[in-house]
């Protein structure tokens, strides 16, 4: 499992970049893309392993990482679209980037402000071309949509528990 931090100091642009080891075509499209980004300065974590205890970063490292982070790209999951990244960065107000595969996201959340892109060599239009003002927009945009989401959600858990 990789993790890249790539960070640029121009306009405070960075992306947060994962690999977790599974390879498929989209994966390695993904990952032929992480090294045409060529992003400096930049921290990468590689590890061996799901949950490498010698090199996983810590949950307050990764937090931090994911807090001076303006995008997220998130690969799909071997067998869903959706991975456990897309939480992690929306929690930390990070703008995550996905596959939109089968339009799943617009499907599974409607009205969602992910970036939604069919290969990963999109991604590196968005994180060149995106001004400080639009990236800032669309973390606040992300932030309130995810705050409203859990809301909502635990609003629904609620009203079902009542009965």
């Amino acid at each position: 499992m990789a993790f890249l931090f790539l960070n640029t100091s121009e306009l405070n642009k960075s992306v947060f970049l994962d690999r977790d080891g599974v390879l498929n075509y989209d994966r390695d499209d993904y990952v032929k893309t992480v090294k045409e980004l060529k992003i400096k300065p930049n921290i990468v974590n590689r590890t061996d392993k799901f949950d490498d205890e010698k090199k996983s970063m810590s949950v307050k490292d990764m937090q931090k990482v994911y807090f001076d982070t303006n995008f997220a790209p998130c690969p799909a999951g071997f067998f869903h679209p959706e991975s456990y990244r897309i939480y992690e960065a929306l929690q930390c107000g990070t703008i995550p980037i996905v596959e939109s595969v089968y339009n799943y996201f617009d499907k599974t959340y409607p009205n969602n402000p992910f970036i939604k892109i069919k290969k990963w060599n999109e991604a590196k239009e968005i994180i060149d071309t995106w001004s400080h003002d639009k990236i800032l927009y669309k973390r606040k945009e992300c932030f309130n949509w995810w705050n409203q989401y859990l809301l909502d959600h635990k609003n629904f858990v609620r009203e079902k528990i009542k009965g």
